[in-house]
């Protein structure tokens, strides 16, 4: 089980199109150790946050929820944040992150 409670508030498609979800409290250096699941997550230590590889074969709810699911496994338990920063996601895809991460 996790050690640890993190909040995203910052949820944000990279230039690249990795989807990156930043922890309101900038997560801890040992989140590194996400890329041992071999689940296409890894930590962004700069950014201070969970991000997807390039997004190919799920949408960005999908990829969303998989993130999720891969912290609370035993990295982190991740919550969402009532309000979040929402950087170069559609409409559509906060809808459905939303919908997601509020109906798993």
């Amino acid at each position: 089980m996790a050690e640890h409670d993190e909040i995203v508030n910052h949820v944000e498609v990279l230039e690249t199109g990795e989807l990156l979800l930043c922890l309101k409290g900038g997560g801890k250096p040992s989140y590194q150790h996400v890329y041992r699941e071999a689940a296409g997550v890894s930590w962004d230590d700069a950014r201070g946050g969970f991000k997807s590889t390039v997004p190919q074969s799920m949408p960005y709810p999908e990829w969303c929820a998989h993130i999720l699911w891969i912290c609370n496994q035993g990295i982190c338990t991740i919550h969402m944040d009532s309000d979040i920063t929402w950087i170069n996601i559609s409409e559509r895809d906060k809808e459905g992150i939303l919908d997601a991460t509020t109906h798993p």
